[in-house]
């Protein structure tokens, strides 16, 4: 494969820039901060994409390293490819998506990202992985990435056991180790230890309810001679309470009615009230509470006037004290001057008329000290009329009005009032106060007679009573009892129920878990076979990789270092003819000279045909005569066939030209 053309459209701190590349050696110069590792950068975002990361690592990825620095909003580029005669066109647009990729096949013009198809499909071995670590070198960064080590491994075993690489042992292995994750995590452990818990306790609840069937029935039987005593009671206090009961029953309906009337006349007040506080805001409010205020203030007043001539029609004290006393003042007199006539003489008849004259002063005092409380509530009530009167003649002269009629119209003209629902609900008010003005005439006589706290059970006898009430105390908790045990009963058959499908349950999950650790291990022994047969692999197909890495570093050094052996876990071990030595004990140089090494040895193997070869400033750390053994090297190899090397140095340049090796210079400004 070769890099023929790229054009940095609008990438980094280029724009419009565009490069040419043949076969053969390029060497890019320019100096820091030209630009050389951002045209590095963008080849290898056209073969793969811009990195793009979250969270944490957004601000440090490729995507945001190269945006555009005169902050236009196109960020995009293309590349021309070429393999076995054939050409590619490569277009992305990175402001969108480092996906948004066309794959244009310049012999036919065919989108080929149209039908789902990227670079992998044009070089199937070009992976991103396959590139960063082989043909693509950056800064200090010659050192394979460590989980490389792994796809090589893979490789190596697929090679030698499938003549193909499509069969990808670490992802097996991974496969393998992610299905044994699946398989333990799907393991009832825990919930089946807790499943035998829970079906431990029930057997244990199960065994101690056996008794509660006896219970249950010795309580119904206590229960049922309870309410047998509970009716001879009801009936023996029903029979004596019957005389009268018809009685006391109009009158607990009329006071019922009487209540009831009281309760609607109430809550028709306060849907009053709210619909007034709906309509108050402003001064509107001030006039509407105030028109409120008045009508209460009637109402109240006009009971008062109710109680206060109910009062003064019970007056004339003095009189109906005499008419009651003169009978027995009469009968006195009349017992005292002819008691003889009526079997009455001497000491009897004095003393019977002085009791007959008592009881005529008794009845006189019983009715002048009646009449003085019933004056005295009377003066209470004028009080409290004037002053709701005074009340009210305070609110009138605020407006001008007489009356509250006027103060209705007044607030109506003005608008403060709602004449629709306000209006009907105190006329409804004022039909329940009618209805309850009406009652209060058949309802007096009993409340005089009774009171207002009459009962059906007045005339029960007080032991019978005590007795009744013990008696339903009895059955009540009996009848919890009951209900208790009856309780019981239900969650002793829930309880019963649950067992049987836990003991189902707890099967299942022990043949689950059986099945699941019979998975377990054939999942290990699936993986240790695969270990044991990589590692045999690795020891002969590794060996020629290990001898094709050593005969290059040789030839570059001039055979200053021994053999290099590169083990199955990717750890390079160099014989200095003394002991083995790991390439980070050695200089900088020869360390990077080692990787380098096994980078081109790689490629080699993993690629079947030639790639191009980039390299950014990656011989940095080499002297020059390193540097031109390698140059000499790859230029005697012809292999790869296309090397792009960034440099900061003139000295590529340099050498090429002392050792006549042809190449093409690309100068940045």
């Amino acid at each position: 494969m070769r890099i023929e053309q790229v054009w940095l459209d609008h990438f980094g701190k280029f724009r419009d820039e565009q490069l040419k590349f043949g076969e053969g050696i390029h060497v890019i110069y320019g100096p820091n901060e030209s630009g050389k590792s951002t045209i590095h950068g963008f080849i290898q975002a056209m073969l793969f994409g811009a990195e793009r990361l979250r969270g944490r690592g957004a601000g440090r990825d490729a995507y945001t390293r190269y945006l555009p620095w005169n902050g236009s909003s196109r960020y995009e580029g293309r590349m021309t490819i070429s393999r076995q005669d054939r050409r590619w066109r490569i277009i992305r647009d990175f402001s969108r998506d480092s996906a948004d990729l066309s794959l244009i096949d310049l012999s036919n013009n065919k989108d080929l990202a149209a039908a789902g198809k990227d670079v992998t499909d044009i070089c199937p071995e070009l992976t991103e992985g396959n590139y960063r670590n082989t043909i693509s070198i950056g800064q200090l960064s010659l050192m394979p990435e460590a989980r490389f080590a792994g796809e090589l491994q893979s490789y190596m075993a697929n090679i030698s056991m499938t003549g193909s690489e499509s069969v990808n042992v670490d992802r097996a292995l991974d496969s393998l180790k992610k299905e044994k994750k699946r398989i333990s995590a799907a393991l009832p452990g825990q919930e089946l230890e807790a499943a035998k818990d829970k079906a431990e306790q029930l057997r244990d609840l199960l065994a101690r309810g056996g008794q509660v069937e006896e219970q249950l029935q010795d309580l119904q039987d206590r229960k049922a001679l309870a309410d047998e005593k509970i009716r001879s009671l009801m009936d023996k206090a029903e029979r004596g309470a019957r005389s009268g009961r018809e009685e006391k029953a109009r009158a607990i309906a009329l006071i019922q009615q009487n209540n009831d009337i009281a309760k609607r006349y109430k809550e028709k007040k306060a849907q009053l009230q709210k619909l007034r506080q709906m309509q108050n805001s402003g001064s509107a409010a001030a006039v509407n509470r105030d028109i409120s205020r008045c009508e209460d203030d009637s109402s109240q007043r006009d009971q008062l006037l109710a109680r206060k001539e109910g009062l003064e029609e019970t007056g004339g004290d003095l009189l109906k004290g005499l008419a009651l006393a003169l009978p027995f003042l009469a009968a006195a007199v009349l017992v005292w001057l002819s008691g003889s006539s009526i079997g009455l003489s001497g000491r009897s008849g004095m003393v019977t008329a002085l009791i007959l004259a008592a009881a005529a002063v008794l009845m006189l005092v019983v009715n002048l000290s009646s009449g003085s409380r019933r004056r005295r509530k009377v003066q209470k009530i004028e009080g409290q009329i004037q002053d709701i009167e005074a009340d009210m003649r305070k609110i009138f002269d605020h407006y001008g009005v007489h009356s509250i009629s006027e103060l209705r119209r007044g607030a109506a003209r003005a608008g403060y009032t709602d004449t629709g629902a306000a209006e009907q609900l105190k006329e409804e008010l004022e039909s329940i106060r009618r209805e309850y003005d009406a009652l209060q005439g058949p309802l007096r006589p009993y409340l005089e007679k009774y009171g207002d706290s009459i009962t059906l059970d007045d005339d029960v006898d007080p032991a019978g009573q005590a007795a009744l009430k013990k008696q339903k105390k009895i059955s009540e908790d009996l009848a919890a009892g009951i209900g208790q045990l009856q309780w019981k009963l239900e969650q002793l058959d829930r309880h019963r129920r649950e067992l049987a499908l836990l003991e189902d349950r707890i099967r299942q999950m022990e043949k689950k878990q059986k099945e699941g650790y019979d998975d377990l291990m054939a999942a290990d022994l699936a993986a240790n076979t695969i270990r044991e047969l990589t590692t045999k692999i690795h020891g002969t197909f590794g060996a020629g990789l290990n001898e094709e890495i050593s005969d290059m570093l040789q030839e570059i050094t001039d055979g200053s270092h021994g053999r290099m052996t590169m083990d199955k876990n990717f750890n390079i071990l160099v014989d200095d003819g003394r002991r083995p030595v790991s390439p980070q004990q050695l200089s900088a140089g020869t360390c990077d000279l080692i990787y380098f090494a096994v980078r081109i040895s790689v490629s080699r193997m993993i690629f079947h045909e030639k790639m191009p070869l980039i390299l950014d400033d990656s011989f940095a750390l080499f002297d020059d005569d390193r540097l031109r053994r390698t140059l000499l090297w790859l230029s005697a190899r012809q292999e790869p066939s296309q090397i792009i090397l960034f440099t900061c140095h003139h000295r590529e340049a340099r050498i090429l030209t002392q050792e006549g090796i042809p190449f093409t210079l690309h100068e940045l400004q």
